[in-house]
């Protein structure tokens, strides 16, 4: 199925896989202008798709000074790990019990026959 995206998604997706590549370096300064430029679009969708990141966490506005990407520290990889292990734990604890089930009722249909 096509699906048709914003001028702002196209932008938004552009930059973020710039971050998630490394094109684009932690700490780096981002410039409306030369993402507009590259992308050949107006930059009110590039500050629609900073507002996007921002939001998300992968950018950070600095007034007077610009937009730049998001630095992650070791605590900050240290929180995301923790709050995928809680926020995933329970999914895993009812894969393992339906796993665990479906040996015994293997064992269970083994035996008999």
């Amino acid at each position: 199925m096509i699906t048709i995206g914003s001028i702002v998604d196209y932008a938004k997706n552009f930059i973020e896989q710039c971050i998630v590549t490394g094109e684009l370096s932690p700490g780096q300064r981002i410039k409306e202008e030369e993402i507009a430029k590259k992308l050949e679009i107006s930059r009110p969708p590039v500050r629609e798709a900073f507002k996007i990141l921002e939001a998300e966490g992968l950018i950070r506005r600095n007034p007077r000074r610009g937009v730049f990407v998001t630095e992650i520290t070791s605590k900050d990889v240290w929180e995301i790990y923790t709050l995928k292990m809680v926020y995933c734990a329970p999914f895993f604890k009812t894969f393992f019990m339906v796993q665990k089930c479906r040996v015994f009722h293997a064992a269970f249909l083994k035996f008999s026959s």
